[in-house]
């Protein structure tokens, strides 16, 4: 199953069967743990083998058999619920693949004591069951995607694509309380700021962040400059020439062949309003979604 079909595939479940996870499935959660945090700066933690967490007062929503969760964890700064969503829908959607069901959960589980670490100046964002369920789950009615975003006839088929993957983003109550919009924005530009130097023979003009005049030439690869044993005026820094000289070579972002490099259109999202809140964790979480469908190589957020 890859990350597409876990999209389609995967509903919440809140009934689970009395199964520990098997070795191999706890391994592979872990090391994507490990590689979420790092990257992230969140603090998720795995809990297995604890039964106590989905059940009493606080555990209301149906729950039953969960022994295994994640706490979705970080520091207490503004982007926290955001980031919980997006990543913790990573692992939610590597769970599917692993053969595992899942649920969020906002409010309705119960904090035990020494199951779970925090660092100072972190606090916990949510849980999120895992395990295998007793069902695979229903399919929840969805908004449209023109309520969801402006997708018509002249936004790209990728643009769409996109959508109809943040379309099946769980979100609390169902709520779906955010609206992509494509922005666009995928002129030609020409190369010469920053990235901006052109591959093959082509003139490019202007200058770049860190170049200077100067008549010293500077042979082969410097910071952001063509590669190859080209002359190139000025001096380096991000290595585009400040003048008309030729540059050979390839750079970073620049397209080929014409001296002009391809912006990616922009894509935003937004979150609405609701009662219920959690609407940046679901905007979390249907970024990713988005991202998946789309294809991030076609866009960038805005």
């Amino acid at each position: 199953m890859d990350t597409l079909e876990a999209i389609r595939e995967r509903h919440s479940v809140r009934k689970y069967i009395d199964k520990a996870l098997a070795d191999d499935v706890k391994a592979r959660l872990e090391e994507e743990i490990e590689k979420i945090n790092k990257e992230s700066g969140l603090h998720v933690q795995l809990i297995t083998d604890e039964y106590r967490a989905f059940k009493g007062p606080m555990a209301y929503g149906k729950f039953s058999g969960v022994s295994s969760y994640l706490v979705m964890a970080g520091p207490k700064e503004d982007g926290l619920d955001e980031k919980v969503g997006y990543y913790g829908e990573k692992l939610v959607l590597l769970a599917q693949c692993l053969g595992l069901n899942s649920c969020w959960a906002g409010v309705s589980y119960s904090k035990i004591a020494g199951t779970y670490h925090l660092e100072k100046g972190e606090k916990i964002a949510c849980y999120i069951a895992l395990g295998y369920g007793l069902s695979q789950g229903v399919q929840h009615k969805s908004k449209s995607l023109e309520e969801l975003s402006n997708v018509s006839d002249s936004t790209p088929e990728w643009f769409r694509k996109g959508v109809e993957a943040a379309q099946l983003a769980p979100t609390a109550i169902n709520q779906q309380k955010f609206f992509i919009k494509y922005v666009g924005g995928d002129e030609d530009v020409k190369g010469g700021a920053g990235d901006g130097c052109a591959s093959g023979d082509e003139d490019v003009k202007g200058s770049a962040g860190g170049c200077e005049n100067g008549d010293e030439d500077v042979k082969g690869s410097a910071g952001g400059c063509a590669s190859g044993d080209e002359d190139v005026k000025g001096s380096a820094g991000d290595g585009c020439a400040n003048g008309d000289e030729d540059v050979k070579g390839s750079a970073g972002g620049c397209s080929n062949g014409d001296g002009k490099r391809k912006t990616l259109p922009k894509v935003r999202i937004e979150k609405g309003f609701s009662m219920v809140g959690y609407t940046q964790m679901d905007m979390g979480i249907a970024k990713l979604h988005f991202e998946i469908g789309a294809g991030r190589e076609n866009f960038v957020w805005e």
